[in-house]
C-alpha cells in the first residue's frame, strides 16, 4: 500500500500510475461515477467560501459546491462518451471516469493557491494588484497545460490508446468542455445584455 494518494502519484508518472491504477482491482459501483465530480465540487465551494468569507461557512461552502457541480459533471459526461464510444473496453465505464477524475489534481492546487493569496495576501500595495492579476492568470495557464498533459496520459496509460490518439482524444475533450462553457457563458451575457436593452427602450 502506498503512502501516496493516487493523485499524487499520477501527478510525478503520469502514464505509468494510470497503467497501475487502471489494472488494479476495484469493486464495480455506482459510487466511482460521482465520488471524485462530488469531491471536486466540495472544493470549488470551499474556494468560494475561503475567498468570501476568509473561512469555511458551510451554507457557502453548500451554496458553492451547487453552483460550480454542473462543470464536473460536464467533465464526467463528456469524459464517459469518449470512453464509450471511442476507446478500447478494456476498464469498466465507471472506473473509467473515476480515474480520469485522479487527474483532477493541478486545478484543485490551483484552487487551493488562489486561496491562500486571498488569505494571506490582503495587504494593498501599488504592485500588489497587477502582480495578482499576472500570477493568478500565469498559474492558471499552468494547471491548464498540466490537466491536458495528464488527460493525455490517461487516456494512454489507463486506457491503452495510442499516442497520437491519445492526444486527439484530449484535444476533442478539451473542445466539448470549453466551447460549451464559453457557450454557456456567452448565451447568459446575450439573455442579460437583451433584458437591458427591453429596460432601456420603454
Amino acid at each position: 500500500m502506498s503512502l501516496w494518494s493516487d493523485e499524487t502519484r499520477v501527478l510525478v508518472r503520469p502514464e505509468r500510475e494510470y497503467r497501475a491504477l487502471a489494472a488494479a482491482d476495484v469493486p464495480a459501483s455506482p459510487w466511482l461515477f460521482v465520488r471524485r465530480p462530488a469531491a471536486l465540487a466540495l472544493l470549488a465551494g470551499a474556494f468560494v467560501s475561503l475567498t468570501a468569507a476568509s473561512h469555511l461557512v458551510p451554507a457557502i461552502v453548500l451554496d458553492g459546491a451547487l453552483s460550480w457541480a454542473f462543470l464536473p459533471a460536464l467533465q464526467a459526461v463528456f469524459v464517459a462518451a469518449i470512453v464509450w464510444y471511442l476507446t478500447p473496453r478494456g476498464v469498466p465505464l465507471a472506473r473509467a471516469v473515476d480515474l480520469f477524475f485522479v487527474g483532477s489534481a493541478p486545478f484543485a492546487l490551483w484552487l487551493l493557491y488562489v486561496a491562500g493569496a486571498c488569505l494571506f495576501l490582503r495587504t494593498p500595495t501599488p504592485a500588489t494588484p497587477p502582480l495578482r492579476k499576472f500570477t493568478t492568470a500565469g498559474t492558471a495557464a499552468a494547471a491548464l497545460v498540466w490537466c491536458n498533459v495528464l488527460t493525455a496520459a490517461y487516456f494512454r496509460g489507463a486506457l491503452g490508446v495510442r499516442r497520437g490518439r491519445a492526444v486527439a482524444l484530449t484535444a476533442l475533450y478539451s473542445l466539448l468542455l470549453w466551447g460549451t462553457v464559453v457557450g454557456y457563458l456567452v448565451s447568459v451575457e446575450a439573455v442579460q445584455l437583451h433584458r437591458i436593452r427591453d429596460q432601456l427602450s420603454r
